[in-house]
Formats: C-alpha cells, sequence, structure tokens
C-alpha cells in the first residue's frame, strides 16, 4: 500500500467527528432502518391478517324448525254432526302437546252436493272452564271450489300461525260462510280428550254436544 495513502488515512480516522457531523450520520442510520423496517412490518402485518382470517370460526348453521303431528282425534268415524243454520259454527277443544306455533290443522269433513260457502277455520283459547272463547289467536280460509262433494280430509295452514303452549286448552272453531249446511265427521263414545260444542252465531255462547268428538289432526312448528 502507498505510504502516503495510509498516513492520510489514519490522520482521517483519527480525528473527532463534528456533532452535526455525528447526528447526521445517525439520521441517515435511522432512516436507512426505518426505510428497511417498513415493509418488513407491512408484510409481517398482512400474513398476520390473513392468518386471523383464515382461522375465523365460521358461525353455526340455524337449524330448520321441526313440524310434528300434535294434538289428534283419530278416526273412523261412526257419526256425522251437522249443524242448520247460516253461520253457526261447530267447535272441538283439545290440549296443545307442543309449544310452538300452530301452523295446520286437518278436518274430516262431508261436504253435501250442491252446497256452497267457504269455509273459515278459527283457533281460539279456551276459559277455565274448558269452553271456547270468542277470542280469534289465527284465523284462515279454504275456499268452498277447493273442497269436493262427500267425505274428505280439508288442510286448513294458517298464515299467522297462533302460538300455543303445552298443557294449556284452545278450540278448533268452524264455520261456512252463508251456508246452512255444515258438517264435521266424529265418532260417538268420547274416545278423545275435549269436547265438542256449537253455537247459533258467530259471536254467541258455545254449548257443549255430550258423547261426541269431532276428527281432527294439528301440526305444530317449534
Amino acid at each position: 500500500m502507498n505510504v502516503s495513502r495510509l498516513d492520510s488515512l489514519v490522520r482521517s480516522l483519527g480525528e473527532a467527528p463534528t456533532r452535526r457531523g455525528l447526528l447526521g450520520g445517525i439520521s441517515a442510520t435511522a432512516l436507512v432502518l426505518a426505510a428497511t423496517r417498513l415493509p418488513i412490518e407491512a408484510e409481517a402485518k398482512k400474513h398476520k391478517k390473513h392468518k386471523k382470517k383464515k382461522h375465523k370460526k365460521q358461525p353455526a348453521t340455524p337449524q330448520a324448525p321441526t313440524i310434528k303431528s300434535d294434538a289428534v282425534c283419530p278416526g273412523p268415524t261412526n257419526d256425522a254432526y251437522a249443524i242448520g243454520g247460516v253461520d253457526w259454527r261447530l267447535a272441538q277443544t283439545f290440549t296443545a302437546l307442543t309449544s310452538g306455533s300452530l301452523i295446520k290443522a286437518e278436518l274430516l269433513l262431508s261436504e253435501p252436493a250442491g252446497s256452497l260457502g267457504d269455509y273459515v277455520l278459527r283457533i281460539a283459547p279456551a276459559d277455565g272452564a274448558g269452553i271456547p272463547t270468542n277470542i280469534i289467536l289465527a284465523e284462515t280460509v279454504v275456499p268452498d271450489i277447493n273442497v269436493p262433494n262427500g267425505k274428505s280430509t280439508v288442510s286448513f295452514t294458517f298464515a299467522n300461525p297462533a302460538s300455543v303452549v303445552a298443557g294449556n286448552s284452545y278450540a278448533l272453531v268452524l264455520t261456512r260462510s252463508g251456508s246452512d249446511k255444515l258438517v264435521w265427521l266424529g265418532h260417538i263414545g268420547n274416545s278423545c280428550t275435549g269436547t265438542t260444542y256449537f253455537s247459533e252465531s258467530q259471536f254467541g255462547q258455545f254449548v257443549a254436544v255430550g258423547n261426541i268428538d269431532l276428527i281432527f289432526e294439528t301440526f305444530v312448528s317449534s
């Protein structure tokens, strides 16, 4: 190595740096380190974010409501209970077995040939003595054109179901708009729980009919 160049380097290293020069060197170094650190930290945060997304717990899929048969009075039928008189009502009380929404009821009916009038079914609560009230919890209509002549099981679906509570008493209340021919089939003997009633008007008192059960089945969603 050239001697004069070596002496020059030694002198340069031996000279004490000024404060401004030292700070300038530190600042430059800090800037370099910061510039180097930023992309590294950004990349680390990116990976951490992806990692959290990857392991995020998926929400549980909600289960569909269960629809099942509830209170029922099955056949066979050995008697037909018919009423005469425009706007009369027939009712059959029952006890709900499941709490939930009563969405449908099926009734065994018999339509006389040539008769007219839509079928209206209501759900009403029974009072403390088990007698149907005039309170309407739910109502639906089956047009006469959808019910064939003779005996058939007619399905009544409630767009706005009634909320029922297990152990409480209710009534299926059936009427036929503007008709004096309403026939809901049943059987003699009171083999089912509940009681059959009739009313001579849309708002009159219900009167019990002894020794007969009307055939029906209810369906509850819970």
